[in-house]
């Protein structure tokens, strides 16, 4: 069991390993071609002009400028390097930002506010955002929060603690950073109006976001008398009983729509299973597993969705990245953020529910041209 454990530690350290961080400017970007643009609000102190894993005495916020890979059709040019990058103040964030907003039109009027997981550098989690705005095939703006995290998220090769140390940290970091996030959370509500914003967030984002908006009465309270268009927890590496019986109800008045997405064959998430004992929350795999109450919460399985994935990534990848995940990206903007029926999802054959009520998605990527029939769920107030 224990050199099953490394070597599954391995694998999921190859796929989370990225490209060392560059430098950051203070010049406005200009970049010609094609590239993705992301805002950023970050909580990471700077040592040497590069971002650590230190809490910041202060927000900063920005944009940074991507260059994309000119790939296939079908990966939507995933790969992106680092063009630019420019540090705003708040007044002038928030101008940039509900500038940007203000240019989409319904029913993608709206933002995305993303929360990272674990093991993800400030570069790191500029490309993924941007990777991931791609992928879902619109132009919506996404903001990402970058908490502190170790960057890699693997500690020393030892067999007894592989992983473990990286993990633990990144953790309890997530319980921490919780005033930070409700800080940025805050300065983009003044730019994108709450029925506008999707709040998402990733892995063990998941932990970050619940636990701020669980235990902020303030911060929940504001939400319950403006509440967001969208809640979504992408993969949470949070307790699943906890998530079910307590997240759920509690934030049932936050956001017009709540939203889990589940999986199966999540390798980093079956070793944080192992980490911490319990049921995962995004992993559908325990038969003491269970999805949240459907009045609460909709749960989307996304272990069949269309990704990005290689012949090496999908046989030997972790599975966990957000970029690649094609079908569940088109699902949250274009269905979710859209604030589309879910039976649109069967249109075309992107995806089923099953008899237990969680929708499954398929390998069938859908078009705007096929949803533009589709009826809009709620008017903006939570069920």
């Amino acid at each position: 069991m224990r050199l099953a454990s490394l070597r599954a530690g391995w694998l999921v350290a190859v796929a989370l390993l990225l490209p060392a961080c560059r430098s950051m400017s203070r010049a406005t970007p200009h970049v010609s071609g094609v590239a993705d643009t992301v805002f950023y609000v970050s909580a990471r102190a700077r040592a040497e002009g590069r971002d650590s894993r230190e809490r910041a005495l202060a927000l900063e916020y920005g944009m940074a400028v991507m260059q994309r890979h000119r790939g296939t059709p079908e990966d939507r040019g995933v790969g992106r390097d680092i063009v630019d990058s420019v540090l705003l103040d708040s007044a002038r964030f928030v101008e940039q930002l509900r500038t940007r907003v203000q240019v989409q039109r319904a029913p993608l009027d709206l933002a995305m506010l993303y929360v990272h997981g674990m093991g993800t550098s400030l570069h790191e989690a500029w490309q993924y955002t941007a990777a991931a705005s791609v992928q879902s095939g619109t132009q919506v703006p996404w903001i990402v929060f970058c908490w502190p995290v170790s960057g890699t998220g693997v500690s020393r090769p030892q067999p007894h603690a592989f992983f473990t140390a990286g993990y633990h940290r990144d953790a309890a970091m997530a319980d921490s950073a919780g005033a930070a996030f409700a800080l940025a959370f805050s300065v983009v509500r003044t730019a994108v109006p709450s029925t506008q914003l999707v709040v998402v967030s990733h892995s063990l984002g998941g932990q970050l976001v619940g636990r701020a908006l669980h235990e902020d009465s303030t911060l929940r309270a504001g939400l319950e008398q403006a509440p967001l268009r969208a809640l979504v927890f992408a993969i949470p590496d949070v307790n699943a009983q906890a998530f079910n019986d307590t997240l759920a109800p509690a934030l049932r008045y936050t956001a017009a729509r709540r939203v889990v997405y589940v999986t199966r064959n999540d390798r980093a998430m079956m070793i944080a299973r192992r980490i911490n004992g319990t049921p995962r929350a995004g992993l559908r795999t325990d038969d003491d597993w269970r999805a949240p109450d459907s009045a609460l919460v909709e749960t989307v399985d996304v272990t069949n969705a269309a990704t990005t994935e290689g012949w090496f990534q999908s046989r030997f990848g972790s599975h966990h990245a957000i970029k690649r995940k094609t079908g569940l990206l088109v699902d949250l903007v274009v269905i979710v953020g859209a604030l589309r029926d879910a039976t649109c999802r069967s249109r075309g054959g992107f995806g089923e529910a099953d008899a237990d009520g969680i929708w499954r998605l398929q390998r069938v990527v859908p078009t705007t041209s096929d949803l533009l029939a589709c009826p809009t769920m709620y008017n903006g107030a939570p069920r």
